[in-house]
């Protein structure tokens, strides 16, 4: 494993990294977590044989850059600010775009790691963004003034939570810091309550005990939660379903008849839609793949086929196939079909067009064992201002495309008269 540094606004990031990661890990800290690094690596490497990023994002003002909201000194002179949410946006914005394409790959899965306030900026955070499939919330600040209150109303949007805290940490005589007990018990019976994964493990001595310890142990729960490949899936609509249905779903759609769901929360939300005196609703599940007989297609010829055939109804040739992920069909493709029909262009040349234009995957329950692998985590009601924005983003990207498309046809069409 190597060790370099990563430089965003003038501040030193330390990042390990293996050749060919299979996972990315943020571990959030401050100075003195950052001197005890190597001896985490050093636990972690004992138990864990996937190769994988450890990029630490160093804070300075702890108190202000990882408090969610403005509260009142708990202890010392020193209060506590509302930065989270900006060191969250240079996380997702900045940082880890940084690192993915300096050292790893774009699917990687993140797991997002922090100590003592960092370890509630990490729970904090799964309630802002789905960007972290697990979080090691590592002897947490739970006790933080309106934290639990907050959990209870709003989604957690990860599909795996460590929690740790030392046997001696709610012994203190702060009245605030002792409930610290009692919160990360009421926090662990949230999550579980709602369907999340969720390991909660004591350890020995107060909060200032073994820490790189404490936090290496959270990875390593993260890491081999992650290597059982789960996947967390998006599905839009009006009624919240806890019990999709594979056979209400149109037979002549992409991939055939199914419970059709996507990878990309924000792709989801894209395709709400909106009625009358109806509520629209994001689903999120987890699928577990193992054992499922799975069909990955490409944007290629095949794909291209596959959906010409469902289309026009024929017989799905992938009907003994539990999962179908691939490509979704741009709605172009109806022109495209009609295009070929006339005789104006080949087949091959169609597929071409519909290469061009951004790539957004679909999941396609095909069958009763795949149905049962997809576990209900929740759902949240969706707003008409955030409906409308994202369909104003697709229709950016729509008219974008029609223009990439018209181009792309014309010069086939010279291409066809020479």
């Amino acid at each position: 494993m190597k060790k370099e540094s990563l430089y965003i606004n003038g501040r030193e990031h330390p990042v390990y990294h293996d050749e060919d990661p299979q996972f990315l890990i943020v571990e959030v800290v401050g100075k003195e977590e950052m001197e005890t690094l190597d001896e985490q690596i050093r636990i972690i490497k004992e138990e864990v044989r996937e190769p994988f990023i450890l990029a630490a994002f160093g804070v300075g003002d702890w108190n202000r850059e990882l408090s969610p909201w403005e509260a009142a000194p708990v202890f010392g002179k020193d209060g506590f600010g509302d930065g989270a949410a900006y060191t969250l946006k240079t996380l997702e914005k900045e940082f880890i775009p940084q690192v993915r394409k300096r050292y790893g790959r774009e699917e990687m899965p993140v797991i997002l790691c922090g100590y003592s306030l960092a370890g509630l900026f990490a729970l904090w955070s799964s309630c802002q963004t789905d960007s972290f499939r697990s979080i090691a919330a590592v002897s947490p600040s739970v006790w933080f003034p309106g934290w639990i209150e907050y959990l209870k109303v709003n989604p957690v949007n990860t599909d795996y939570v460590y929690l740790s805290l030392g046997d001696r940490e709610e012994k203190t005589k702060n009245k605030v810091m002792a409930t610290v007990g009692s919160y990360i018990r009421e926090t662990e019976d949230i999550l579980k309550e709602r369907g999340i994964g969720c390991l909660f493990e004591w350890n020995e001595g107060n909060h200032f005990n073994d820490p790189e310890g404490r936090c290496a142990r959270g990875i390593i729960s993260c890491i081999k939660d992650l290597s059982k490949q789960k996947i967390r899936l998006y599905h839009t609509g009006f009624d919240i379903i806890s019990s999709p249905d594979i056979g209400t779903g149109r037979k002549n759609a992409d991939f055939g008849q199914g419970f059709y769901l996507s990878d990309d929360r924000e792709f989801s939300k894209r395709w709400a839609r909106q009625r009358k005196d109806m509520t629209t609703y994001l689903n999120y599940y987890v699928l577990d793949p193992e054992g499922l007989n799975i069909k990955q297609l490409d944007r290629d010829q095949e794909w291209f086929d596959y959906i010409y055939d469902n289309r026009n109804k024929a017989e799905d040739r992938f009907s003994g196939y539990d999962l179908i992920i691939g490509p979704i069909a741009n709605d172009t493709i109806y022109d495209t079909w009609g295009i070929i029909t006339s005789g104006l262009i080949r087949k091959e040349q169609a597929l071409k067009l519909l290469q061009e234009g951004l790539v957004y995957r679909q999941f396609v329950i095909k069958t009763d064992k795949a149905l049962k692998a997809l576990k209900f985590m929740g759902a949240e009601e969706l707003h008409s201002e955030e409906i409308e924005a994202f369909r104003n983003t697709v229709r950016k990207e729509e008219e974008q495309f029609q223009e990439i498309f018209a181009r792309k046809l014309d010069e086939i069409m010279k291409d066809n008269e020479n």
